[in-house]
C-alpha cells in the first residue's frame, strides 16, 4: 500500500502566503506540569511552531477522510492489529476517534486538557495490550499522510521546510507524552504485580516462618523431652553397669568361697580316708584280739579241765592230796572267771566289730557324699567362672551402650541448640517480612 495518495490541491497556496496566514493565528500554550514544560523547550516546541500547526488544520480537515482511510488500509494488513480492532472496538468507531485527535493535534492549543487526551490515548492502548512499536507504525503512517499534503499543497521550500518543522517538532512532542504515559503504565503495572508479588511472598514467608517456629517449638519440645528421655536411659544404663559391677564381685567371691570350699571338702576327703583306714587298722586289731581271746578261752577250757583231774586226784589221795585239792579249786576257779572275761571281751570285740563296720558303711557314704559334693562344687565353680566371664562382657557392652547414649545426648543437646537457632531465625524472618 503506498502512502502517496493524490490529495485535494484545489487550494495551492504559493510560497509565503502559508507562512503569512500561520502569523495571523491564535494559539495558545498553557500547561502545569512542568516536566512537560520542560520537554517542550527541550525540542524548541513554542507559539510560533503551533500557529504553523494550526494553519495546516483547514488543509487537514479537508482530507482527513483520505488520511484515516489510508491509516486503517495499512493497520488492516496486520492481522495482530486486525484482532485487537475487532476484540475492543468496531472500524467506524476508531476512525471518528482519530478524525477527533487528528483536528485537536492541529487546534494550536496545547494545555493540560490536550495533554489528558494524550494520555488517555497511551492508559486505552495499554489496557487493549496494543504495543509501543504498532502505535510507533501507525504515527509513521499519519506522518507521511500530512507529509504528502504539506507537499502537494504549499509551494516553496522554505515554507515547506517550516511546516515539515513544526509538525514533524510536534508529532515527536506526542510520541514523547504516549511513550512516556505508556511507561508510567507499564511501571505501575510492573509495581502493581510487584506489590501483588511481594505480598505473595510475604504472605508465603509469614505462612512458612509461622510454621517453621511452631514446627521448631514442637521439636524443641520433643528435643527436650528426648534429652531428659536420654538422660534416664543414661541414668539406667550406668545404674545397670553399677549393678553390674557388684554382681561381677558378687560371683567373684562366690567364686573365691567356693574354691575355699573345694579345698575343705578335699580336707574332709583326705580325713574320711585316714580315718576309714585307722578304723580299718583298729577292724584287723579286733580281730587278732578274737584269736588271742579265742586261744585264751581254750587256754582256760583246757586249764578248768585240768583242775578238774587234779581235783580228782587229790580226792584219790586223802589227806596227802587236800592241799593239792585247794590248789586245783583255786585254778579251776580261775579258769572259769577268765573264760567268763574272755567270753565277755568277745561279746565287746563283735559289738566293737559292729560298730565299726556301721562307722566304716558311714565313712564310705560321708566319702560319696564328698565326692558328690565336689563334683557340684566344681560344677558350681565353672558356673560361677562363667557368670564372671559373661559379666565382664556384659559391662563392657553396658559401658559401649553407656558411650554412645552419652554421645547421643550431647547430639540431641546439639539439635535442640540448632533447632532454637531456627526458631530465633523463624522470628526474626516474620519480623522482617512484616517491615517490608
Amino acid at each position: 500500500m503506498s502512502f502517496f495518495k493524490r490529495f485535494s490541491n484545489d487550494d495551492v497556496i504559493v510560497d509565503g502566503e502559508w507562512l503569512s496566514k500561520a502569523k495571523d493565528m491564535e494559539v495558545l500554550i498553557n500547561i502545569s506540569d512542568i516536566e512537560i514544560k520542560k520537554q517542550m523547550d527541550l525540542i524548541h516546541l513554542d507559539v510560533n511552531h503551533l500557529k504553523l500547526i494550526k494553519a495546516l488544520q483547514p488543509l487537514i480537515k479537508k482530507n482527513i477522510d483520505v488520511i484515516i482511510d489510508s491509516f486503517y488500509a495499512s493497520i488492516l494488513t496486520v492481522e495482530d492489529l486486525k484482532q485487537i480492532i475487532e476484540k475492543y472496538s468496531t472500524i467506524e468507531h476508531l476512525k471518528n476517534t482519530l478524525e477527533k485527535y487528528l483536528i485537536q493535534m492541529f487546534s494550536g492549543r496545547i494545555d493540560d486538557s490536550f495533554i489528558e487526551s494524550r494520555k488517555r490515548v497511551a492508559k486505552v492502548h495499554y489496557d487493549i495490550e496494543l504495543e509501543s512499536k504498532w502505535y510507533m507504525a501507525a504515527l509513521q503512517n499519519i506522518q507521511i499522510s500530512v507529509m504528502n499534503l504539506i507537499f502537494e499543497n504549499i509551494g516553496g521550500r522554505h515554507s515547506i521546510r517550516e511546516f515539515i518543522n513544526a509538525f514533524t517538532i510536534l508529532l515527536n512532542f506526542e510520541i514523547q507524552l504516549v511513550l512516556d504515559e505508556y511507561h508510567k503504565e507499564n511501571m505501575l503495572e510492573k509495581e502493581k504485580q510487584y506489590e501483588e508479588v511481594k505480598c505473595d511472598l510475604k504472605n508465603r514467608v509469614r505462612y512458612v516462618s509461622e510454621e517453621v517456629a511452631a514446627l521448631s517449638e514442637e521439636t524443641s519440645a520433643s528435643v527436650q523431652q528426648l534429652i531428659a528421655s536420654s538422660q534416664e536411659v543414661n541414668f539406667n544404663v550406668v545404674n545397670s553397669t553399677n549393678k553390674s559391677k557388684m554382681t561381677r564381685e558378687a560371683a567373684r567371691e562366690g567364686q573365691t568361697r567356693m574354691l575355699a570350699l573345694k579345698n575343705q571338702i578335699q580336707s574332709i576327703t583326705e580325713s574320711t580316708a585316714h580315718m576309714k583306714s585307722i578304723i580299718l587298722q583298729l577292724n584287723d586289731s579286733s580281730e587278732q584280739i578274737k584269736k588271742v581271746v579265742s586261744i585264751v578261752q581254750d587256754i582256760a577250757e583246757q586249764t578248768n579241765l585240768l583242775a578238774l583231774n587234779s581235783a580228782i586226784e587229790a580226792a584219790r589221795a586223802g589227806e596227802y592230796g587236800k592241799g593239792f585239792a585247794v590248789v586245783a579249786d583255786e585254778v579251776r576257779k580261775l579258769a572259769d572267771e577268765t573264760k567268763k572275761s574272755v567270753s565277755e571281751i568277745s561279746t565287746l570285740i563283735g559289738k566293737s566289730n559292729e560298730y565299726t563296720l556301721e562307722v566304716v558303711n558311714s565313712i564310705n557314704e560321708v566319702q560319696a557324699m564328698v565326692v558328690q559334693g565336689e563334683n557340684e562344687s566344681n560344677f558350681t565353680s565353672e558356673a560361677f567362672e562363667n557368670i564372671s566371664k559373661s559379666i565382664n562382657e556384659s559391662i563392657q557392652e553396658i559401658q559401649s551402650v553407656e558411650d554412645k547414649v552419652d554421645g547421643l545426648v550431647k547430639v540431641i543437646e546439639q539439635i535442640g541448640t540448632a533447632t532454637e537457632k531456627v526458631a530465633a531465625s523463624a522470628e526474626h524472618l516474620d519480623e522482617t517480612v512484616r517491615y517490608i
